[in-house]
């Protein structure tokens, strides 16, 4: 009602023309693109399951080597997430997220040359360069190209993709590893990550108003709240350290942060070792693996359309967020003290669907906390800590199972990170974010 009475007034103002639609295209693009690339970080996490791989890469037996490997990745990730962000500022957003696609190419092509652990490690640090650039570009995209009132919907679809991503590519990637070997897992997403450049290129430009599928009307209505806000005084042209101060004395960034930062380690700690987990502690087949993992990231994704939509509706993001966390907590504690295999599962694919519903209220939270002509910097930051902290886990859930033989240590540190979001979020919805 609110959108088509806003169309209603610039439209009489202007044209009568209908108004196109196109807005809505673009998260859609962005949920592919975003797709491809969790399918790009998480064969990784598939291929630690593989006896084959293991052995050619000199890390059969060695659970602390297979989690650094996702762990180099996160920390490339976290650093060009932090350093790089604001180039959307500068240069727009397809510039950038067009960039960070050509490095996942590379990265994918070169994988199976690698006839090492440190040459592969090498490639996943360019991978995780490439796609810490990658991300805040995402919410950069949103700021431009929707109003406020629009941001939890749109923010739930493009953030399909680390749901859809793991969702597709474990029983992908266990079908290609069975007839093709783990090779092939990588050209494939060399190829794949080539095309969605083209995909970016022609179809996402940075505005609206670049765009020749939008209309007067429909550019009318995504802009009046922009230049409402830009009727005051000139915005100075952004750089990283204009956008780093005025995120720094912002007490509710540090709080989403510190929040975002425990989604972070719970989501990187089951991304690495969900797969591993069912197949190796719970005795599940290759292919009972894929589905069960697949089931799972599929709930999770309809859980993040779902949440988009209500805290748009009802106007609150953080409760939703203290849904997640203990969605987290109670699931995984549960999963790791069941006795019964496909009980435990799932409590841990509850809890992961849960636990999803925390992403797209906290980009919500993100669009509405920082400036706009800051967005692409507050995000990186943002991202780029929690990222780090993320990058944490599956290194330390590797020396825990080296430690312990089993996973209940894991599964309780990611239960520990549960209790500091659901901190973190009591005290952003008491703020009545």
């Amino acid at each position: 009602m609110q959108e088509n009475d806003n169309v209603a007034n610039v439209s009489s103002t202007a044209t009568l023309e209908k108004p196109t639609r196109y807005r809505w295209v673009l998260p859609f693009l962005l949920l592919v693109i975003g797709t491809v690339s969790y399918c790009d970080r998480l064969n990784v996490a598939v291929l630690i399951a593989d006896p084959s791989f293991l052995k050619e890469m000199g890390i059969q037996g060695d659970s602390l080597k297979a989690g650094l490997l996702m762990s180099i990745f996160t920390i490339g990730y976290g650093v060009s997430s932090f350093l790089f962000s604001s180039l959307g500022d500068i240069f727009g957003p397809r510039k950038i997220m067009g960039l960070a696609i050509l490095l996942w190419s590379i990265s994918m092509f070169v994988g199976p040359l690698a006839g090492s652990f440190v040459v592969l490690a090498f490639t996943r640090v360019i991978l995780g360069v490439g796609e810490g650039i990658h991300w805040p570009m995402q919410s950069k995209y949103v700021s431009n190209w929707f109003p406020s009132s629009e941001h939890g919907r749109a923010n739930g679809i493009w953030l399909l993709g680390p749901k859809l991503g793991p969702a597709i590519a474990v029983p992908l990637f266990a079908f290609i590893l069975t007839h093709w070997g783990w090779h092939m897992t990588f050209y494939a997403l060399g190829a794949a990550s080539l095309v969605m450049f083209f995909v970016l290129w022609f179809f996402a430009p940075d505005s609206p108003s670049q765009s020749r599928w939008v209309n007067k009307a429909e550019l009318d209505y995504i802009t009046q709240e922009q230049k409402q806000i830009q009727q005051g005084p000139a915005v100075e042209k952004m750089t990283f350290k204009k956008g780093l101060k005025i995120v720094a004395g912002n007490a509710e960034f540090w709080i989403l942060t510190a929040y975002y930062s425990c989604q972070c380690a719970i989501f990187w700690g089951l991304l690495t070792w969900l797969p591993s987990y069912l197949k190796v502690a719970r005795g599940f087949s290759w292919s009972a693996m894929g589905n069960f993992t697949s089931l799972t990231w599929i709930g999770a994704a309809v859980m993040v359309v779902l949440v988009g939509a209500l805290s748009d509706k009802l106007g609150r993001r953080s409760p939703f967020q203290i849904i997640a966390m203990l969605g987290y907590g109670g699931g995984i504690f549960l999963s790791s003290q069941l006795t019964d295999n496909v009980a435990a599962a799932w409590a841990i694919a509850i809890a992961t669907m849960l636990g999803a519903g925390g992403m797209p209220v906290t980009w919500s939270l993100v669009n509405k906390i920082i400036p706009q002509e800051a967005i692409g910097t507050g995000s990186g930051v943002l991202n780029g800590i929690s990222v780090g902290v993320g990058a944490l886990m599956p290194t330390l859930i590797g020396f825990l199972i080296n430690l312990t033989g089993g996973y209940t240590g894991g599964l309780m540190s990611m239960v520990g990170f549960a209790v500091g979001g659901l901190v973190c979020a009591g005290i952003m919805t008491m703020k009545k974010y």
